[in-house]
């Protein structure tokens, strides 16, 4: 199984379609979007179990986000805002007894992308 890249429809609000980067097939998924690492009802290549969740992350800059938020040393936030992608992580993985494990999963997907990638 390789890593297939969507691509929004232009000016269409919510469409999709799959690409494979190995051979080209196109997938025109209609599932509305998800989460628990489901995209248009398909699973997230970049997904894995950890913590007792799955840990997930759309591209690379995602999971670098969640690399540089769970290794922070000090998580600032403002209080009465909901705004921020920090603001809506769930609580396993804001919670600092589970870096170790989340820095583990974080490595395990980033070696799926590069992986993926060759």
């Amino acid at each position: 199984m390789k890593c297939a890249n969507a691509v929004k429809i232009q000016d269409v609000d919510y469409e999709y379609k799959l690409i494979c980067s190995r051979c080209g097939i196109l997938s025109n998924p209609t599932i509305g979007s998800g989460s628990n690492g489901t995209f248009m009802g398909l699973n997230l290549w970049l997904r894995t179990n950890c913590c007792g969740n799955v840990l997930w992350a759309y591209n690379i800059e995602h999971l670098n986000f969640l690399d540089t938020y769970i290794n922070s040393s000090l998580r600032e936030r403002i209080p009465y805002k909901n705004q921020s992608l920090a603001s809506r992580l769930p609580e396993w993985l804001k919670n600092a007894k589970n870096r170790q494990e989340l820095s583990k999963g974080i490595d395990k997907l980033r070696n799926r992308l590069e992986d993926g990638i060759k």
